[in-house]
């Protein structure tokens, strides 16, 4: 069954030109790749007759398999964030994994694939290629998403619980907003720090301090977009949501922002204060 994004924007920058822009849909795999997999992603667009548009995706700790003309390949975790130019008609069909539980499939550390892209082949074998024709000639969502829970039963590798713990701890992270250093995911998981630097090493390939400020910069993106067109509510002060995401000051939250979304947070936020609501 197709998702519609409600709520599932998180780490889209202007994340309103989803439905006007370009279509976004979600669908869960097949229920044995559930421990390896988070989704399946669709985006399709039609801007015949208008100008291209630049979307901005912030990064998420996760690998992606993407199937797209010329364009399919293995990502690991990006660690800045993903500008696509969408122009005329266009599809891209991808597989988000658990953060990580790529690690399993890849049976190498995640950090040798962090910033990367792989070509099929190289990420998958010669048949990854074969699942690449079928995705790319499906005729619908649906088709592919067949496509691809075949392929990857096919290769699916044992599961592996340190690799699902890592996944927990990463979930706990983005719903947790409390944890914003190191210190306090190891005192709720009862795991040393180093520890848990060199788990997030190996498995996500990124380590746990930069998921936890990626993390808290996803939801200051997603306060500064949703705070314009909620009636009845006063825009607390950036100090104040530097404060609330563990930032000894504002200065160093504007810093880190601007260096993930491209622009101040005060910016991003009249920027959104202009788009339609």
């Amino acid at each position: 069954m197709v998702s519609p994004v409600c709520g599932g924007t998180r780490g889209i920058l202007h994340a309103r030109a989803v439905g006007t822009k370009f279509q976004l849909s979600r669908r869960p795999p097949a229920p044995a790749l559930a421990p390896f997999v988070s989704y399946y992603w669709s985006v399709t667009w039609d801007l015949r007759g208008q100008e291209p548009h630049i979307q901005h995706v912030l990064p998420h700790p996760s690998a992606h398999l993407v199937f797209q003309e010329r364009r399919s390949g293995l990502y690991g975790v990006e660690r800045t964030r993903h500008s696509e130019v969408l122009a005329g008609t266009g599809s891209v069909f991808g597989v988000r994994f658990r953060p990580g539980c790529f690690q399993p499939f890849l049976g190498l550390s995640a950090s040798s694939v962090t910033g990367k892209i792989l070509p099929l082949g190289q990420a998958f074998g010669g048949a990854a290629l074969d699942v690449e024709h079928a995705v790319l000639a499906a005729r619908g969502e649906e088709a592919m998403a067949d496509a691809v829970d075949g392929f990857l039963a096919a290769v699916a590798p044992e599961r592996q619980p340190e690799a699902e713990a890592v996944a927990h701890m990463v979930e706990r992270i983005a719903a947790e907003p409390d944890i914003t250093q190191v210190a306090d995911l190891a005192r709720k998981l009862c795991v040393g720090a180093r520890q848990l630097e060199r788990l997030f090493t190996h498995y996500v390939g990124v380590s746990p301090k930069w998921v936890i400020r990626l993390y808290r910069l996803h939801e200051a993106a997603e306060r500064l977009t949703r705070r314009p067109c909620e009636p009845g509510t006063q825009a607390g002060t950036l100090a104040q949501l530097a404060a609330d995401l563990g930032y000894s000051d504002q200065a160093h939250f504007t810093r880190d922002f601007r260096s993930a979304a491209g622009r101040p947070p005060a910016k991003y936020a009249t920027e959104c204060r202009g788009a339609p609501c």
